[in-house]
C-alpha cells in the first residue's frame, strides 16, 4: 500500500462527512489503483454493490480511470484500474 499525499488526505477529510459510508469505503481503497474485482475482494462486497459506488465517485470527479491491466482477483480478465483523481 502506498502512502497518501497530504493533498489527498485533506480531500478525504472534506469528503468523509458529505458522502455515504459505502462510497467512502470504495474511496478509501482507490489509492492503490485497483480494479472493480479487486475492490470487490478487498471490501467483501458483491460486484453489483462496488461498481455503482465507484461510478458515483467517477461522476463526482473524485475517482478516475488510470489504465488497464489483468485483474489480480478475476484471473485472465483485462480490467480498468481506478484511482483517486489528483487535484489540479
Amino acid at each position: 500500500m502506498t502512502a497518501l499525499r497530504q493533498t489527498s488526505l485533506l480531500a478525504l477529510e472534506q469528503f468523509r462527512p458529505k458522502y455515504p459510508r459505502a462510497q467512502r469505503a470504495v474511496y478509501d481503497h482507490e489509492h492503490d489503483d485497483m480494479t472493480d474485482g479487486e475492490l470487490k475482494h478487498a471490501l467483501g462486497w458483491e460486484i453489483n454493490r462496488v461498481t455503482p459506488r465507484r461510478g458515483e465517485l467517477v461522476k463526482a470527479k473524485m475517482v478516475e480511470a488510470c489504465g488497464t491491466r489483468i485483474c489480480k482477483v478475476v484471473r485472465g480478465t483485462l480490467s480498468t484500474k481506478w484511482r483517486i483523481k489528483q487535484p489540479i
